[in-house]
């Protein structure tokens, strides 16, 4: 299965106790529900946020691509949907 940007950043996002709120100022939202969109794959993040979201979430941008290493962390902890 392929996830999206959204749903690894999401699992990243809970796996580390990170709030949607502050990944949402980060990124310069107005409110925490346009990332919320992201996460659900509503809406896609532009190109130029990737590395905001990468620092936001303390990991390389390669780890928000490469699901390999999520599939290895989603045997622990069933939280993408």
């Amino acid at each position: 299965m392929k996830y999206t940007v959204g749903q690894i950043a999401r699992f990243i996002r809970i796996q580390k106790g990170i709030k949607q709120s502050f990944v949402s100022d980060k990124l310069g939202f107005k409110s925490p529900s346009s990332y919320s969109e992201i996460e659900k794959g509503v809406r896609h993040l532009s190109a130029d946020k990737i590395p905001i979201l990468a620092d936001a979430l303390d990991v390389s941008i390669e780890e928000l691509f490469f699901e390999d290493k999520i599939r290895k962390m989603r045997n622990d902890n069933d939280v993408i949907a």
